[in-house]
């Protein structure tokens, strides 16, 4: 068993979720696949939903549920001014972020301070 059909889905339940409850203060703190994470800051872009501060803690799936999957706890705050990037950080050492994904500057990277865009000549 990989443990990947009990992941299957949240992705519909997350993105419900969000748009449910944008509107209302309060804050998201979910368990879901990294793909899934990966996925609502991606299409963030077209939605615009009302959440910010998002955060990824990574965890050891195998380790602390036995299942072969990746996955993280993903935290967001509620009617907020959208964001469009997500930190990443280890939920086994709650220190700085590892770095940042999302949109900048209309493109969509897997770390956002790493990436230099040059214009067109």
């Amino acid at each position: 068993m990989t443990g990947k059909g009990n992941f299957d889905i949240a992705e519909s339940i997350t993105s419900k979720m969000i748009e449910t409850f944008q509107g209302m203060n309060g804050y998201l703190f979910l368990l879901i696949k990294n793909s899934v994470i990966k996925n609502i800051i991606f299409d963030q872009n077209t939605n615009h939903y009302k959440i910010a501060s998002m955060e990824k803690q990574s965890i050891d799936s195998k380790k602390e549920f036995d299942v072969s999957v990746e996955s993280s706890f993903f935290y967001c705050k509620l009617n907020a001014d959208p964001e469009f990037c997500c930190e990443e950080f280890n939920f086994y050492d709650d220190s700085k972020p590892h770095q940042k994904f999302g949109w900048s500057n209309g493109k969509f990277v897997s770390n956002i301070e790493k990436i230099t865009f040059t214009q067109a000549k």
